[in-house]
């Protein structure tokens, strides 16, 4: 609203003194003089003025127009229009008239007060009708009045031209220079502008004594002002002020030159004049004085903004000038001057100021808000968030501020309002904010701190606030989201920010969202207190749950049990959330709004199924999963819950229910979600549980009726489930121990159901049915005919098993045939290299040379080809095949029997040295026996030699003796160096047969001593001397032998030992030292213990159905070592 001063009009005196104005006897031109030349501006000049004042020369004057003068001039009027027509009518008349320029003179100056008396009448409806648009109570905006004195100024002009000798013409010259200004300004026309100041300035300078001189400079101070010319404009208002200090326009001067200072910027000087004006005007008088005055007290206010801590010195001026109430007013006025002129410190003090001064006024609402406005536009956030958080304790409801004010509504509701925007601005800020650093993948737990405390103070506050819905939903949010200690406190406070989302509108945006919030909330609280492991946001984890599977071992009962009360909650929420979104999507607006609401309503109710499931109440599970079925068949739960279904009634072996529910959905044609082949599959399932149930009764008959109610119903059109049952029929007679029967329902399957898996597995049954019967040339038949089902797992098997009981039965030929055509068939199965080095093992088993010599080239095919991808496979194969052709003919294969053991101990030294690989045990093993082996042949060659001392023809030959004795010496060399060599094998047995052997190389060479010839022709003395030397040198050589022997001995005792090698060490060690060792041999145990079926080194399991059946005998020794027989 703007501040007009309504009443005013000194030109209404002035137009009361007109006729009494003396004469004045100068000349003018009688036309309108050409604009002069506007003086040349100071520096500085033209710039735009910083301000202009509250009043204009119009409004001054406009201030005067009072409610007497107002009565005055409207009679007055009625004069004018009556004394304008008279003069009208004479200067209209064609007599000529002696006072013409006079009559002239009062016409003009009538219609210039007419038109100013009019133009104030205006102008006093227009400030009416402009504060009512301006408060909103009216809808037009007024139209600003215009002055217009063109006729008068018409008049006017008419004396200059005919009678410029007019006495009065100073008069003429300030009313044509006053209405030119205005009409120039009116228009917009510089032109007319500059005859007006011309005509004004003429009446200066030519009428010094005029008493329109002050009026003038006033109208050309205004004029300059305007014009941003304040040189000339202080000149003019100076000119006033000097010279004519009792004229009406002599305030209204000293107040406009307080602006021009203003301009100027010298605000102390404006500050000094404004107090003048105030001073001079006086605190009493009529309205338009008061109304001035306090035009002035408010530009004080304006000039006072301008000065550092202005503020201060405003307050001590106005407490004395105004009291204290009109000081307070102006203080506020004069906060937002410095806001606006970005003056923000001080405008934070004196807003501060303001709220100390009174804290329970009303108005503290908008200090407050006006101080937010600085914070922001500063953009410091910190002092923001401290102003608000002071903001939200200063209008607490329990404050002094809200005592005092509560009653107001209109500005307790703002209080209100002010505290709620705010809180929600930080708590909506520190979300964005927190959202975004999620998207950059930076940790945001601060700022969702902060968040949630804002919402929560919000929501404390005003939790029934149009946007509480909204905020209840973000908090619960964050409080769910956003747990890192997973403190179960905060999903509780979670679960009931989403209840209160879901009480205040349960067709809201978020009412989905909301319901599910209480969900996940519980099932948090459910995880802490240990009652579930698994959380997620998305139900369909429960996708993952078992599926019906009847055949399954861990469809166990499930005990009945109450649910925890989280549990019960849980399935409260879970009701709760198909019940609400059930209700809304009856209405069809919330269908239209939100199209995808409710898509989870089938998730949801399995959900509280799943619950009462897991504690065995299927009841009330399998009610809630019908629904599911029966509303929503077409939805991904259904078939969860289905399977769910078949699984309860499993668990409780409900397999008649289970039957009865696939053939109604058989008969209603739904195979929506399992189609017919599956439902008459969970027929035959259920029926072959219940025969399996029947079973462990030991009730066999009913229980192949049974599944011979599968074979009649589907014999034709289900192969699968049909040969299936046939095959149960046969479990079933074995469970009985109706071996035949059963034999003969397997044969049945096959013949029946060739194509089908089951006969693969019935003729698998068969063979082993034969074996548990020792009925072996039958099994090993019929494991052989499992290779017409090449392609199935077992049927590898099968075929080795048929080897294995060919080889149990020592039917050794059968045996190799069969692995080599297990070899055949399967070349690339991963055992195929263990099965063909077993082959060649039984062809050893013959013990006859060809077969040996067979078993030879065998090992050595596997070493040229197997041995190319399996460095130690090689070995043991080519150590294997050098052993065969020794046993084959140790003389006649000994050079190829010497090179492949060589090659044996080359391959494991280069074995040894690469270091990378892992040995295996018999691969050492092996290579020890062809150390060993190798070994035996340099024992040989000792054992050959015997020392000699007679040529046949000559006789007692020393050369002989000697010949022969170092022969048999370095052969004890070489061959103790080749024990050596299979000692460093560390084997025990392979040790135990070393030790023993380097004894007996010493025993030996000592006994050949011991026996040597005599040579003759020696005398006893001689001969006794000869064998006394002997003895000499061969007892020392004993001595050897028999520590070699110890030490085989304890060798073999810490070893655990027992075997021919040690027997053997025991024995000799008892030859050289009976009376240390008077025993000659061990209770040795025997090197093996077999039976029939175990005489292999295979172990042989073969599986069928839930049966292992284990054909491995049990053995004594740890370990065989595959050492040849020793000679």
């Amino acid at each position: 609203m703007r501040t007009w001063i309504r009443p005013l009009t000194g030109l209404l005196v002035l137009a009361a003194g007109l006729t009494s104005l003396p004469a004045a006897a100068q000349t003018d031109t009688s036309a309108p003089p050409a604009a002069p030349a506007e003086p040349a501006a100071p520096e500085g000049e033209k710039k735009p003025l910083a301000g202009k004042g509250g009043f204009s020369l119009e409004q001054y004057e406009a201030s005067l127009f009072d409610d007497r003068a107002k009565e005055i001039q409207a009679r007055m009027s009625e004069i004018r229009k009556r004394k304008i027509e008279t003069l009208e009518s004479i200067i209209n008349s064609p007599r000529p008239y002696q006072n013409k320029a006079d009559v002239l003179f009062r016409l003009a100056e009538a219609y210039w007060e007419e038109a100013k008396y009019q133009y104030l009448l205006a102008r006093e409806k227009y400030e009416k009708e402009l504060e009512c648009y301006e408060d909103k109570r009216c809808t037009d905006e007024p139209v600003e009045p215009q002055e217009n004195y063109e006729t008068a100024l018409g008049y006017y002009r008419q004396i200059l031209r005919e009678h410029p000798s007019y006495e009065r013409i100073d008069e003429v010259y300030y009313y044509l220079g006053r209405a030119a200004l205005m009409a120039g300004k009116t228009r917009k026309d510089s032109q007319l502008q500059k005859e007006g100041v011309s005509r004004l300035n003429d009446l200066v300078q030519k009428y010094p004594k005029s008493r329109f001189v002050a009026q003038s400079h006033l109208a050309l101070g205004e004029y300059f002002f305007e014009t941003d010319s304040l040189f000339y404009a202080k000149t003019n208002y100076e000119k006033i002020i000097q010279n004519f200090p009792d004229s009406t326009m002599f305030n209204y001067a000293l107040y406009k030159l307080g602006w021009v200072y203003f301009n100027l910027t010298e605000y102390e000087k404006t500050i000094e004049t404004f107090q003048k004006v105030v001073a001079n005007i006086g605190g009493e008088g009529a309205g338009s004085r008061i109304e001035f005055r306090e035009q002035a007290l408010n530009d004080l206010v304006v000039a006072w903004a301008e000065i550092d801590n202005g503020w201060q010195d405003a307050r001590r001026y106005f407490l004395k000038e105004v009291g204290e109430e009109k000081t307070y007013e102006k203080l506020e006025r004069m906060a937002g001057l410095l806001v606006s002129k970005d003056k923000d410190e001080e405008a934070i003090a004196l807003y501060q100021h303001l709220i100390e001064h009174d804290k329970t006024s009303p108005k503290v609402v908008e200090y407050y808000d006006a101080l937010l406005e600085i914070d922001r536009k500063l953009a410091d956030v910190p002092e923001t968030e401290r102003t608000i958080n002071e903001i939200v304790g200063f209008f607490d409801h329990k404050g002094a501020w809200w005592l005092a004010n509560k009653d107001k509504t209109e500005v307790a509701n703002r209080a209100d309002d002010l505290v709620a925007t705010n809180l929600l601005a930080l708590g909506t800020n520190y979300h964005r904010a927190a959202q975004k650093l999620d998207e950059q993948r930076k940790n945001a737990d601060t700022e969702y701190a902060a968040a949630a405390k804002y919402y929560k103070m919000f929501l404390d506050r005003f939790p029934d606030h149009e946007k509480s819905y909204l905020i209840n939903f973000y908090y619960a949010e964050i409080l769910y989201e956003k747990n890192p200690k997973e403190d179960p406190a905060q999903w509780e406070m979670a679960a009931q920010q989403y209840e209160k989302v879901l009480e205040k509108d349960k067709k809201g945006e978020f009412v989905e969202d909301a319901a599910l919030g209480i969900i996940y909330a519980i099932e948090k609280l459910m995880v802490s207190e240990g009652l579930r492991d698994k959380i997620s946001k998305d139900v369909e984890y429960v996708a993952e749950e078992k599926k019906a599977d009847l055949k399954d071992e861990e469809l166990k009962p499930i005990p009945r049990t109450d649910l925890h009360p989280l549990e019960k909650r849980y399935v409260n929420a879970a009701d709760a959330y198909v019940d609400v979104l059930s209700s809304a999507l009856k209405d069809e607006e919330f269908r239209k709004k939100y199209p995808d609401r409710g898509e989870m309503i089938p998730e949801i109710m399995f959900i509280a199924a799943q619950t009462f499931y897991k504690h065995g109440q299927f009841a009330e599970a399998v009610n809630r999963l019908m629904v599911i079925f029966d509303l929503y068949p077409s939805h991904k739960m259904a078939n969860i819950a289905v399977n769910t279904i078949i699984d309860a009634y499993a668990r409780l072996k409900h397999w008649e229910k289970i039957e009865e529910w696939a053939r109604k959905l058989i008969k209603s044609g739904n195979f929506q979600v399992k189609s017919r082949a599956e439902l008459e599959q969970m027929i035959a399932i259920a029926k072959t549980e219940h025969a399996r149930d029947l079973t462990k009764q030991r009730r066999f008959d009913e229980a192949i009726n049974v599944q011979q109610e599968i074979v009649d119903e589907f014999g034709k059109k289900n192969k699968e489930l049909a040969s299936t049952a046939l095959y149960n029929i046969g479990v079933i007679h074995e469970s009985a121990r109706r071996f035949p029967e059963a034999v003969e329902t397997y044969e049945e399957v096959i013949k029946r159901y060739p194509k089908e898996d089951v006969a693969v597995q019935a003729q698998f049954n068969i063979a082993v049915l034969y074996e548990s019967q020792t009925e072996f040339e039958k099994a090993a038949q019929a494991f052989i005919k499992m290779e017409r089902f090449k392609t199935h797992e077992k049927a590898g098997d099968a075929v080795r098993n048929a080897g294995l009981i060919y080889e149990a039965l020592e039917q050794y030929s059968n045996a190799h045939d069969t692995f080599e055509r297990y070899l055949k068939l399967f070349p690339s199965k991963e055992d195929a290299p263990t099965v063909a080095f077993h082959s060649a093992e039984v062809l050893e088993k013959e013990d006859d040379p060809k077969a040996m010599l067979d078993a030879a080239k065998s090992f050595e095919r596997i070493a040229r080809t197997y041995g190319r991808k399996d460095a130690q496979l090689e070995l043991r194969a080519t150590a294997a095949a050098a052993a065969a052709y020794k046993k084959a003919d140790k003389v006649k294969n000994r050079r190829v029997a010497e090179k492949l053991f060589q090659s044996t101990l080359t391959q494991w030294n280069k074995l040894n040295a690469d270091g990378t690989a892992k040995v295996e045990p018999s691969t050492k093993a092996y290579a020890g026996m062809a150390a060993l082996e190798l070994a035996e042949y340099a024992y040989d060659d000792y054992a050959d030699l015997k020392i000699e001392a007679v040529h046949p023809r000559f006789g007692f030959s020393i050369n002989i003796l000697k010949k022969t004795l170092t022969a048999k010496a370095e052969a004890l060399g070489k061959a103790e160096k080749a024990f050596d060599a299979v000692l460093a094998f560390q084997d025990p047995g392979m040790a135990a047969a070393a030790a023993f052997r380097e004894g007996q190389l010493l025993y030996e060479f000592a006994e050949s001593l011991f026996n040597a010839d005599v040579p003759p022709g020696l005398t006893p003395d001689q001969v006794d001397e000869y064998r006394y030397q002997l003895e000499e040198v061969a007892a020392p050589i004993q001595e050897k032998a028999l520590i070699a022997f110890t030490l085989a001995l304890r060798n073999a005792l810490d070893k655990g030992v027992y075997n021919k090698w040690s027997r053997l060490s025991a024995e000799y060690a008892a030859k050289v030292n009976p009376d240390e060792f008077p025993i000659s041999s061990f209770a040795l145990k025997p090197d093996k213990t077999k039976d029939t079926l175990s005489s292999t080194s295979f172990i042989k399991i073969v599986s069928r159905g839930d049966a292992v059946v284990d054909f491995s005998g049990t053995t004594d020794d740890k370990t065989e070592t595959p050492v040849g027989e020793a000679p």
